[in-house]
């Protein structure tokens, strides 16, 4: 497994367990990992034994403090963020997901997992322009996961209103 492959899994397994702990503390349908594949990056097992698919990613602001956060570069991220770029990421991270979701015809639903790796804005500062957020058909769930002031992992379903 290439190095880049080895570290997308770690983060998105990471994800995916903080994930399903907090679903399965706040939902009664319990979730379990099926199996983890390439597309979608999970199969979820429900208590009914239904089955969904989920595709997972991280939002960063940009590539510049990707590379930071993960440790590819030393230099500091010095540029000031805004919430109207993080939004605008966040929206195109959506789009990109969508279109390679679109016409695949899986015979299961499909959900998104969106992990929040902005050490500036959190929770509250999203759901405070969830109007602006982007709408996809394509996903049953568009789940955000972000940490807040007290930095405690929070979740939420962006679809829902």
């Amino acid at each position: 497994m290439s190095e880049h492959n080895s570290e997308k899994y770690l983060l998105e397994n990471a994800a995916v367990n903080i994930f399903i702990q907090i679903y399965n503390q706040n939902y009664k349908d319990q979730l379990t990992i099926q199996v983890r594949q390439e597309r979608p990056d999970v199969i979820l097992a429900h208590a009914g034994q239904e089955f969904s698919g989920l595709e997972i990613t991280h939002l960063f602001y940009d590539s510049q403090q990707a590379k930071v956060l993960l440790g590819r570069s030393e230099d500091d991220f010095d540029r000031i963020e805004t919430m109207d770029k993080s939004i605008d990421t966040l929206n195109e991270l959506i789009k990109k997901k969508e279109r390679i979701y679109r016409d695949l015809g899986l015979s299961h639903d499909l959900s998104l997992l969106i992990r929040n790796a902005s050490p500036i804005y959190g929770m509250t500062d999203f759901l405070k322009h969830k109007e602006c957020i982007y709408k996809s058909y394509v996903f049953t769930n568009i789940w955000f996961l972000s940490r807040d002031g007290d930095g405690e992992w929070l979740l939420t379903d962006l679809l829902q209103p």
